[in-house]
């Protein structure tokens, strides 16, 4: 059933009375009184939008009156409802509340409804407008049994038999954002009281076979990929110089966007990377790129990163005499863009004779080194990684080490 944006001001206003009327704070009798008539003359409001089938309140039986009406759920199947009135408002008001129930309860939401207000509800924090989940959603989960179910209703073994569909044919990657769908989507569910318990966080889906990876793990750039892209590097342009400065430290491109003069300090040869240039998508579905404060709770302060003699350098060398503002700075003195920086990595590879792999395999090399040099906590702390991340470059850090030595084996 679709809600207009009208209903959803009528039910939401329905709940803030509810939170009045069971508040923990006592009310006077005329305050209750007050609560419980507005409540009343919404939710009857709101019914008569939606309900469109005669309400009988004058069928007398073993000598009380009834409330009879029939209504249809979201399986087309028609119920009839009863509520007794023993000539109150009391019992109407009960009876309203049922039907309040029926047609905007929590209930009778399957995991497509809630889905959907979670996606709407999150829309204008994604980076990317939340394209990503739909097609994920779309593309693995509506339609299917669960998608229909109550999601009230659905056990563990209902997660089970629906990604039982992906053992042996779907990669890790892909069974890891699924389940990240309904890991959310229950997140979501339970902080809007529409179910209990997290049981998507209580299923394991790791115990799912997954395919096998045909991407080679080692796929970043390699010392003689960094070392060639260094000297074909335009450093008259600021994109290219951003660029290069980025393969001497491991951070995201957004957080080198985002580096302040005021970030760097020269005496100990350090970078302070606590903010990052993303992009957020407003109610409309509009791309609005903004500034973010990377801090993930009060004692967590960015991380500082150690600069080589070359990356104190470039630094210098984009900043010029300027005090203040961003290192890497468009014309206005404004950031800088993603799409052209990419465009700009791709030139100078191509100049170089280096295959392009983007602006993340810079910092992906940049941890994997960290992970081979560092102990699990440090590299995490220096790179701004989850220790569990770093285990997992520390692992292709030994394996890219035998490979090479492997290579000078071969080689001599």
């Amino acid at each position: 059933m679709h809600i207009t944006n009208e209903q959803k001001q009528k039910i939401n206003f329905i709940k803030s009375l509810d939170g009045m009327i069971n508040s923990a704070v006592e009310l006077s009798e005329a305050e209750l009184e007050k609560y419980q008539k507005m409540k009343k003359e919404n939710l009857e409001k709101l019914i008569s939008e939606v309900h469109k089938e005669k309400i009988r309140h004058d069928f007398p039986r073993d000598g009380k009156i009834y409330h009879f009406t029939v209504v249809t759920d979201i399986n087309g199947k028609r119920k009839q409802k009863t509520v007794i009135n023993d000539g109150t408002d009391k019992s109407k008001f009960a009876f309203y509340e049922k039907l309040y129930e029926f047609y905007f309860g929590n209930s009778k939401k399957t995991f497509a409804v809630v889905f959907e207000e979670y996606f709407q509800s999150m829309k204008p924090k994604w980076k990317d407008g939340g394209k990503k989940v739909r097609t994920d959603y779309k593309g693995n989960i509506q339609g299917t049994d669960i998608d229909k179910m109550l999601i009230v209703k659905i056990k563990g073994s209902d997660l089970d038999n629906f990604f039982q569909r992906y053992s042996e044919k779907e990669k890790r990657k892909k069974i890891t954002n699924v389940k990240s769908i309904f890991n959310t989507v229950f997140d979501y569910a339970v902080a809007h009281d529409i179910v209990q318990n997290n049981i998507a966080r209580e299923y394991n889906s790791g115990s799912i076979t997954a395919k096998a990876a045909d991407k080679d793990p080692h796929d970043c750039y390699t010392d003689i990929d960094a070392y060639l892209f260094r000297k074909h590097v335009d450093k008259s342009n600021i994109y290219d110089l951003a660029a290069m400065f980025h393969s001497y430290i491991d951070a995201r491109c957004g957080e080198v966007f985002a580096i302040n003069i005021s970030d760097i300090s020269w005496d100990k040869k350090s970078v302070w990377i606590h903010r990052e240039i993303v992009e957020r998508y407003d109610e409309n579905g509009k791309g609005h790129y903004v500034e973010v404060q990377h801090n993930k709770s009060r004692k967590d302060l960015g991380r500082h990163f150690p600069l080589s003699d070359e990356a104190i350098e470039i630094l210098k060398l984009a900043i010029g005499d300027r005090t203040e503002g961003y290192v890497f700075t468009g014309r206005k003195g404004g950031h800088l863009f993603l799409t052209p920086y990419l465009e700009h990595i791709a030139a100078v590879c191509e100049r170089a004779g280096i295959t392009y792999r983007g602006s993340h395999k810079f910092r992906f090399r940049a941890a994997t080194k960290l992970a081979f040099l560092l102990d699990d906590a440090t590299a995490a702390t220096v790179g701004g990684h989850s220790q569990q991340t770093i285990q997992g470059y520390k692992r292709i850090a030994a394996q890219m080490s035998e490979a090479t030595m492997d290579a000078i084996r071969q080689a001599l």
